[in-house]
């Protein structure tokens, strides 16, 4: 009877341990996707709204009387900040969580030129990279919880404090030479349980920044923002769609005659990058000092490709949106190759080191 009870209790200890777990799991997977939902959903009302000449104030408000729980607590918190006097922009920055900053950005930036239909497209651009946010979140989870899992490092730390030296009485009593591979497993093992230690909360660290990092206002409280936008602009995908961000808002603002140095400085700030921001810097120091925006757009693009396409776009009749578009679609593209192909080779390096660890486990021990 006993049994049966203490079977029972590991079951149901085991079924919230694992509705916990899975509950984490589904929150982590779908963050990017449900930013996308919720972002698509406001542009997608601003849209409209606009298009009936009303105001976006006007837009989030009527809609937050209906009081449905499916608009979220960030849209409601937004619609709070509104009613209470605050324009949309303003509002808009401190609700932070409803929408990615680079979107943030865009929003407050095509309200400032007076047209926030304009930039809508842009937004929606950006939002699109909920997918493959999701995409390598996933491999990274897989590369977590299965490549480098700490099931690993205890593994070892068993080895080492009741096989091993088992093994080692063992065969000295009975006067049987066992090779070097359990001394060595006794002498390396601990730094080995070090550095899987060390590579699984890397990678949990690198999953969260896979389009579900905390917003940079948090890495500011901690005093690591310079350490994370380091670190994002050593990422190829990441630096890609910074360009794409910068070269898409400043076409607008350029259709829209917005002038040059207005229209760099709003670009950069659409970005929410610091790096971008502190070269249009150099950009308008330029454009003071009598350079034209096609010589110094260099500051922005170190290969010079922006350069190009701009001054072919500012000879296009059609505009510069138009001429850049297909700019624009093959850095996505580009961003989404390299960010795919860095988590499947990631995981495919881990799993690799995860066989020839097995595999030096079952020489050492079997022999």
């Amino acid at each position: 009877m006993n049994f049966f009870i203490h079977l029972g209790i590991w079951c149901v200890v085991w079924l919230v341990i694992s509705c916990v777990f899975f509950s984490v799991i589904y929150e982590f997977l779908s963050l990017p996707l449900r930013r996308q939902e919720s972002g698509r959903f406001l542009l997608d009302l601003l849209e409209r709204e606009l298009k009936r000449g009303r105001s976006p104030e006007h837009a989030i408000l009527s809609l937050a009387r209906c009081h449905d729980r499916a608009l979220g607590v960030p849209f409601y918190r937004l619609a709070a900040h509104i009613e209470s006097g605050l324009r949309f922009g303003v509002a808009l920055a401190k609700v932070p969580r409803m929408l990615p900053p680079q979107v943030n950005a865009m929003l407050q930036a095509g309200e400032r030129i007076g047209d926030i239909a304009k930039v809508l497209p842009a937004c929606r651009r950006s939002l699109a990279e909920g997918s493959s946010h999701t995409t390598s979140a996933a491999n990274y989870l897989f590369i977590v919880f299965l490549s480098a899992s700490p099931l690993l490092i205890w593994v070892v730390l068993i080895l080492n404090i009741f096989v091993m030296p088992k093994f080692l009485q063992i065969s000295a009593d009975m006067q049987v030479h066992l090779g070097s591979q359990p001394q060595f497993m006794l002498e390396f093992g601990p730094w080995f349980a070090a550095i899987s230690f060390a590579t699984w909360a890397l990678l949990l660290i690198g999953g969260s920044f896979s389009g579900n990092a905390p917003r940079p206002t948090v890495w500011r409280n901690v005093g690591l923002e310079p350490l994370v936008e380091f670190f994002f602009e050593r990422l190829p995908w990441r630096r890609q769609r910074m360009h794409r961000d910068f070269s898409a808002m400043l076409a607008i603002f350029l259709d829209a005659e917005v002038p040059e140095e207005t229209a760099v400085n709003l670009a950069a700030q659409s970005t929410a990058s610091n790096r971008i921001m502190r070269r249009s810097r150099n950009v308008v120091a330029d454009l003071r000092s009598g350079k034209k925006l096609t010589e110094a757009i260099r500051w922005i693009d170190d290969a010079g490709e922006f350069r190009w396409r701009l001054s072919n776009a500012a000879h296009a009749r059609t505009g510069f949106v138009a001429a850049l578009t297909g700019w624009h679609d093959a850095l996505d593209a580009k961003a989404f190759q390299s960010e795919q192909a860095a988590a499947q080779t990631i995981t495919t390096g881990l799993v690799l080191f995860n066989g020839v660890f097995v595999g030096g486990v079952c020489v050492t021990v079997f022999q």
